[in-house]
């Protein structure tokens, strides 16, 4: 129905004027592309999830320098014990998908077993030392939630020779939220991947928690062998500047930080924020309030191309 929201995505092109702070936003279709580059391609499926030990709901992918793919999926795995999450079935998985001539080859990395050992898994990236990074929106040591405030983890290749494709890939939890100040999740689909600095360091978000749980943006440093959490930033409790911070931040070459609330803001349909590093912590910079009542919740996440654009999408439109 007209003026309705609909599901439709936009993508939003927000251009940062340098020095003029100056911000334009352009709306236009997601499936606007290249007509003839569109019809050039070909569409394969190359793996169906039943929802069983493969997983099931899964998020966005990352490829490694071979070319094999890799990503995790929310539900599936293991479906016993610890990982009824009110009715959904499993605590997720991690998965390879790798070239095998004209085909590809389906291998579950891990399943994830519920309480202390996180459950239903974010989106992972590769980091640094080669082994993949992510979150869970569930598990880990907190007791202050049914299903636990969720956990930071780093999955990892065997150390000794494995002689069958079905070993597990090693995982170990980096950080446990508490479900405080530090932050925690359960919102699987708006966790989005953390993100490397040059030093090591992690960057990402929680949905809640935080001191006025409306949300932090968090780093996690290596430290004598393990890692420390330091909170960035959090959100404000009028939501002014934004709550429910969504999919992740981005990192520019300068080390400021960009991402998206999925709601708040002036008219409460969700904001694009700037976090600087200065001698006197980080200082929060609201690049864009979204006004529109149908054209609301900055849910994707954000790109930023080399001339310093960001891009990102709506959930709602009219």
């Amino acid at each position: 129905m007209a003026g309705q929201p609909q599901t439709t995505r936009f993508v939003l092109d927000i251009i940062l004027r340098i020095g003029k702070l100056a911000l334009v936003l352009a709306a236009t279709f997601a499936m606007v592309m290249a007509t003839q580059a569109a019809q050039a391609q070909t569409y394969s499926v190359l793996h169906t999830f039943t929802g069983g030990n493969d997983g099931g709901h899964p998020g966005r992918l990352t490829m490694d320098a071979a070319g094999n793919l890799y990503g995790s999926a929310l539900l599936g795995g293991q479906q016993d014990g610890n990982c009824d999450f009110g009715g959904s079935n499993g605590c997720g998985a991690v998965f390879q998908l790798k070239h095998s001539g004209t085909g590809w080859i389906f291998t579950p990395l891990y399943m994830f077993q519920g309480g202390t050992d996180g459950a239903r898994p974010g989106p992972v990236i590769f980091g640094p030392d080669g082994a993949l990074y992510g979150t869970t929106e569930g598990g880990g040591s907190c007791q202050r939630y049914q299903y636990g405030c969720g956990t930071i983890f780093r999955l990892a290749p065997p150390a000794a020779f494995c002689k069958t494709t079905l070993c597990p890939w090693v995982k170990t939890t980096l950080y446990s939220f508490s479900g405080d100040n530090d932050g925690w999740n359960y919102v699987g689909d708006a966790i989005g991947p953390l993100t490397f600095g040059p030093d090591g360091s992690m960057y990402g978000v929680t949905w809640y928690g935080g001191s006025h749980d409306q949300g932090v943006v968090f780093k996690l440093t290596p430290s004598n062998g393990g890692w420390t959490e330091s909170i960035l930033h959090t959100f404000a409790p009028d939501g002014q500047d934004g709550y429910n911070p969504s999919n992740g931040v981005i990192l520019d070459h300068a080390g400021n930080l960009y991402g998206v609330t999925n709601q708040g803001g002036t008219a409460y349909a969700g904001t694009v924020y700037e976090l600087s590093p200065s001698p006197y912590g980080w200082i929060e910079n609201i690049l864009y309030t979204f006004q529109d009542a149908y054209i609301y919740s900055p849910f994707g996440g954000l790109l930023l191309d080399t001339s310093g654009n960001l891009y990102g999408s709506t959930t709602f439109s009219p």
